[in-house]
């Protein structure tokens, strides 16, 4: 398979001299600004989220947060796995093996 090239890295007075890529430079910052907007409000919501798990069911909000990781991640049976090798290893380290 062929190696992809790395794009040529220019100096910012070269490509603010250039309308057409100055132009192009500045609705890449504005998308990606709007990008982080809504990337700021899905995690106020989140917390908001949390915030009622905490109240209605007392869950402790660390662990609602890992929860909420695996799911998103889908690496959930990579987590049981790990899980259990730290359980198993606690017991063996620390004495508790039943």
């Amino acid at each position: 398979m062929a190696k992809k090239e790395k794009p040529q890295v220019r100096e910012i007075e070269d490509i603010l001299s250039n309308p057409s890529d100055k132009a192009k430079l500045q609705g890449f910052i504005d998308e990606a600004a709007r990008c982080k907007q809504l990337i700021a409000d899905q995690n106020e919501s989140i917390k908001g989220i949390r915030e009622v798990a905490v109240e209605e069911i007392g869950i402790n909000p660390k662990l609602f947060n890992s929860l909420v990781k695996v799911s998103f991640d889908g690496s959930s049976m990579e987590t049981k796995a790990t899980i259990n090798s730290l359980d198993t290893a606690i017991a063996i380290l620390f004495g508790t093996e039943e």
